[in-house]
């Protein structure tokens, strides 16, 4: 009997010499355009592309159009166009979205679609929440991300569980994740030298941390160095840790469950423990509520008086 001819798998195909060397690998194509490597990846499955050329030895690479296509994706994002509308669109769709007819309306600012962000936190769906944010950091930068997308869609979450529409398990799955980026997001910044300290806690009572970690994250931008206690901290313990840090101020945020007459009467007793010198600021919706605050205890109404105040810190004394 004649033997069975073996069988031999196809040969790989070869990428010929000359585009090989025009191939980018995945990283390099991520630090280059400022698109995570991990959302590059996400939106290959959800969208369909960019599709990688495998090379044989598995590594993911890209070709120069895809690269440029993927620079053009970039600016589309910071425009406010949606990664749906984005990623699917051609090369040529996308230079024409990004050279609009005189006259023409501009697209509506991602920042506020919150489509994505939702169905994520109504199926508890922490892959594609995490990915969402990813994709909206990539498109505003640190200092947008917090003042036009946690912020806002914060108060979002709080109206959609006054309407019922999501459960307090839901509201607490988001607010548990946009903390995880906004603490990834501070580790990542260097503390500049001989900058102002700001510590940051809530009063005893007040488990909300998600307004003092955006503050943080501003105030690394300003160039302060933001120390975060976390929540509940006693007055005296608040008074202790900022001596000890040298901070030049202290940072309060209050919920509107919390803008009682006890809240104000913490304030008024921390005041009396700080050094003169050092400023004591309060936030959040509660803070609005506060009656009779104390001098030396300056009540902030907006992310924009944070940031005067921030910058009035970290700015040079003349």
């Amino acid at each position: 009997m004649n033997p069975t001819p073996r069988r031999t798998s196809a040969p790989e195909p070869q990428i010929p010499r000359p585009e090989e060397d025009r191939l980018r690998p995945i990283g390099a194509v991520s630090a280059e355009t400022g698109i995570d490597v991990a959302t590059l990846r996400v939106w290959e499955r959800r969208y369909g592309y960019p599709v990688p050329i495998r090379k044989p030895s598995g590594h993911r690479v890209f070709t120069e159009e895809q690269v440029t296509r993927l620079h053009l994706i970039a600016q589309a994002l910071k425009r406010g166009y949606r990664p749906g509308q984005a990623v699917r669109a051609s090369l040529e769709t996308l230079k024409g979205l990004l050279e609009p007819a005189p006259g023409a309306p501009v697209a509506a600012t991602v920042a506020t679609d919150f489509a994505e962000l939702d169905r994520a936190v109504e199926a508890l769906d922490p892959v594609g929440f995490r990915q969402e944010l990813g994709v909206r950091l990539v498109a505003f930068g640190p200092r947008r991300f917090v003042r036009e997308l946690v912020a806002p869609y914060a108060t979002h979450l709080g109206e959609r569980w006054s309407r019922g529409e999501i459960g307090i398990y839901q509201e607490h799955f988001a607010s548990q994740h946009l903390l995880t980026a906004l603490r990834a997001l501070l580790a990542q910044r260097p503390e500049p030298a001989e900058a102002p300290r700001v510590l940051l806690t809530t009063l005893p009572g007040e488990q909300h941390t998600l307004g003092i970690q955006m503050v943080a994250v501003l105030a690394s931008i300003s160039g302060c160095a933001p120390m975060v206690l976390g929540p509940e901290t006693p007055v005296a313990d608040i008074a202790a840790a900022a001596k000890k840090a040298g901070a030049a101020a202290v940072g309060l945020t209050v919920t509107l469950q919390n803008a009682t007459p006890g809240t104000t009467q913490r304030l008024t007793t921390l005041r009396s423990l700080l050094p003169p010198t050092m400023a004591l600021w309060v936030g959040g919706s509660g803070a609005l509520r506060l009656r009779r605050l104390g001098a030396g205890v300056h009540r902030i109404r907006s992310l924009d008086e944070v940031e005067d105040l921030l910058g009035g810190l970290a700015r040079p004394k003349k």
